[in-house]
């Protein structure tokens, strides 16, 4: 009879042997898990592959279009030129500026050119080199209010591209009655006479150019032209809510600056209705009025001679009056200041040469300010 042996198993060893070997299992696990992500974090790298051939190319886009340069709408403007005063004033009341390329330029038409490259605004006529086919037109000049100077006519040109507009006028002046052709760029300059009177006069007058234009409908512009806001001496539009943009560049007071004087006329009752336009006062100079005889402001450390113009803003001090002047000491009658803001919008630069002047300027076609005229 064979006997059956039974070997029974002792659970609470085994449950401990199966417990080791679940833990030393998840720590395999956790550790396999931790060096997954250390790889995904760090990264790891490799020898880089060869590159591979380009791809095929993509469809043509479609075809690109010429830049639009729009030309200069027709526009009506008047011209005024004064020799060394302002009461002696000739001018061209209407004048048409076109961009229209089979208008030819006349006595009283401008015809503006579209240019590739724009001309050097520096005063100095640069001709067809810089103004190419921008030919000048001879305007006519008459009497303005029965006052006339002598100049019979002004040589323009007009020329444009997409941001600016560029004009240059030549004029030259006239020997007439007492009046001599001079460069008056020393309007009432003080001077000191020690061997005679021992006392400062002032002298000397400057030259105006003057260029109006319509902001809103005029009354009386489309027959008269810039005398609908100007009599001679005043400048003021002839009804309540009509204005006009005035240019005027002056051989003293805005001629050192590099701008002309941007201003907007309006209406008034009396007097003249004509004011800068938006930007920091005094907008080109300051005058230096007489102080018990005396300038009233002089060059900071000034030579016992005097100064020459320009007198700039940042230099000029009280009138020394213990300085022991020399005889014929001279001292600017105004003070140049640099424009800014809307008034600052027209760019010019001057040359006079034997007799003649040649005023060059740049503005842009749409300043965004609502006082200037859109060309």
């Amino acid at each position: 009879m064979v006997r059956s042996v039974v070997f029974e198993s002792d659970s609470f060893s085994d449950n401990i042997v199966t417990e080791e070997i679940m833990s030393v299992g998840k720590s395999f696990v956790a550790f396999m898990a931790i060096c997954y992500l250390a790889i995904l974090i760090i990264g790891c790298t490799g020898d880089e592959g060869p590159i591979g051939p380009p791809g095929f190319p993509g469809t043509e886009g479609p075809p690109g279009q010429n830049a639009v340069i729009s030309p200069i709408a027709d526009r009506t403007f008047g011209i005024l030129v004064a020799n060394s005063s302002a009461s002696d004033l000739v001018g061209a009341a209407k004048v048409i500026l076109t961009s229209d390329t089979n208008s030819v330029p006349g006595s009283d038409r401008v015809v503006a050119r579209r240019l590739d490259k724009a001309p050097v605004i520096d005063g100095a006529d640069g001709g067809d080199a810089e103004w190419g086919s921008a030919a000048a037109s001879t305007i006519t000049l008459d009497s303005i209010a029965g006052k006339y100077n002598g100049i019979a006519s002004a040589h323009v040109r007009a020329a444009y591209d997409r941001q600016y507009v560029y004009l240059q006028v030549k004029w030259t002046e006239v020997a007439i009655s007492d009046f001599a052709p001079s460069k008056d760029v020393n309007k009432l300059m003080w001077s000191y006479d020690s061997a005679g009177t021992n006392s400062w006069v002032r002298t000397g007058g400057e030259d105006m150019l003057c260029l109006g234009w319509q902001l809103t409908t005029i009354t009386g512009w489309s027959t008269d032209g810039i005398k609908a806001i100007f009599d001679g001496s005043i400048f003021r539009t002839p009804a309540s809510g009509e204005v006009a943009d005035l240019w005027v560049w002056q051989s003293t007071e805005t001629y050192y600056s590099g701008y002309l004087g941007d201003r907007v006329v309006r209406y008034a009752d009396v007097g003249d209705a004509s004011q800068f336009d938006a930007g920091t006062l005094p907008a080109f100079a300051l005058e230096n009025p007489a102080s018990s005889g005396k300038p009233t402001y002089m060059r900071s450390g000034s030579p016992e001679t005097g100064t020459s113009y320009p007198l700039n803003s940042y230099e000029f001090t009280k009138f020394d009056t213990q300085k022991k002047w020399k005889n014929h000491a001279t001292i600017p009658g105004y003070i140049s200041f640099i424009p800014s803001g809307s008034t600052a919008d027209v760019q010019s630069t001057a040359i006079y040469d034997n007799g003649t002047w040649t005023v060059e300027l740049r503005r842009l076609r749409q300043t965004g300010n609502g006082d200037d005229t859109i060309l």
